[in-house]
């Protein structure tokens, strides 16, 4: 490739997506018009993958609905996660399909094994029912205070506005 100095180039990378996601990336410089300069380096999609999310760590996030979703720990800008959120690539599951996949994934398990796990899980599906019934009673109480309050002031209201006549 001759250089010339006056020629502007960038760096592309160009994704060959099918249906289920990218299958490749190609890589090169780019004159003004788009077009390659030499060869592009191509490189399958699970390479370019295991470089860019080697670093990132993942996590899981839960909603009060019981819905667990996927969330990058570090590494991607907050406009990409939000992104992909929005778009749909980070999907959620909720809790009781992820139990019910769980068990199903669990069937080579031997008896001692299934016994020790299910015992584990119940025990944390005991406690995260007492803290669901304590937030929940917590919350009601508060909603009948606010409707308390609320009657009250009304009559407060009523009062006032019967004096007034």
């Amino acid at each position: 490739m001759i250089d010339r100095p006056n020629e502007k180039r960038i760096a592309l990378i160009e994704a060959e997506v099918g249906p289920d996601g990218p299958i490749s990336y190609r890589v090169g410089l780019v004159d003004e018009a788009g077009e390659f300069q030499g060869d592009p380096l191509t490189l399958t999609a699970e390479d370019v993958q295991c470089v860019v999310f080697a670093d990132i760590g993942f996590t899981i996030m839960g909603e009060a609905t019981g819905m667990l979703l996927p969330c990058p720990s570090s590494g991607l800008a907050e406009d990409l996660l939000d992104q992909m959120f929005g778009d749909d690539r980070l999907k959620g599951r909720p809790l009781d399909e992820v139990i019910t996949e769980a068990l199903d994934l669990s069937i080579n398990e031997t008896s001692d094994q299934m016994v020790a796990d299910l015992t584990l899980l119940h025990d944390r599906l005991q406690s995260s029912i007492a803290r669901v019934e304590a937030e929940l009673a917590h919350h009601r109480a508060m909603q009948s205070k606010q409707g308390k309050a609320h009657h009250e002031a009304e009559e407060a209201i009523g009062r006032c506005k019967d004096d007034m006549h």
